[in-house]
């Protein structure tokens, strides 16, 4: 009986998903910053070679792993807030989503939480939050057009909702029982700021 011939791209895709793998581990295990190529080469099982066969460095590794966790979100959080008939729910919806990214993997929660200051140098670097903040201005200023939401400065806005949707997922990550108590205040926060005659605000200008 013929054996069926693994061709090189199947071998190298592998190796690359074996070497990403073994990153994430490590990652997750010890830090980017305490991570080596070496420990990622020795966790994956697979030669140096094999390491510059797929990547050039370390960053460049953790910018895979990066783009992994976060490209996927920025269609959620879209989708979230396109289902929202309130300003309420627009706030809300969205940050339930932030809360569920580390919920729905314990693998991505550990490197999130270990890795907090390079996670967010790349968020900025790779351009992830530009296209957030664009299509999350754009929202806004529909959720405005459609009297769900009262005029502001919407550059601003997204701004503060980005801001805290990134604090709201490494908490979650660091102690995801929390996750409706954070994403309950981040919602009231934005709606009613500290006031305390919530009915005084305005609901449009």
């Amino acid at each position: 009986m013929s054996k069926t011939r693994i061709s090189h791209a199947e071998t190298r895709k592998a190796n690359r998903n074996r070497l990403l793998s073994a990153a994430k581990h490590m990652f997750a295990t010890i830090g980017f910053d305490s991570t080596t190529i070496k420990d990622i080469v020795r966790a994956s099982g697979l030669g140096q070679g094999s390491f510059y066969n797929n990547f050039n460095d370390k960053q460049e590794v953790f910018e895979v792993v990066f783009a992994e966790i976060v490209e996927p979100f920025e269609s959620i959080l879209k989708d979230a807030r396109a289902r929202a008939k309130t300003a309420h729910d627009f706030i809300q919806f969205a940050y339930e989503a932030c809360s569920r990214l580390p919920e729905q993997n314990l693998e991505v929660a550990t490197i999130l939480v270990r890795n907090q200051n390079i996670f967010r140098e790349q968020f900025s670097a790779t351009g992830s939050q530009a296209r957030i903040r664009s299509a999350l201005i754009d929202d806004l200023e529909k959720g405005y057009a459609v009297g769900h939401l009262r005029k502001m400065d919407f550059g601003m806005m997204a701004d503060s909702m980005i801001s805290l949707g990134i604090d709201l997922i490494i908490r979650t990550a660091q102690h995801p029982s929390d996750a409706n108590v954070n994403v309950a205040f981040v919602t009231d926060l934005l709606l009613h700021g500290v006031s305390q005659r919530k009915e005084m605000i305005p609901n449009d200008e």
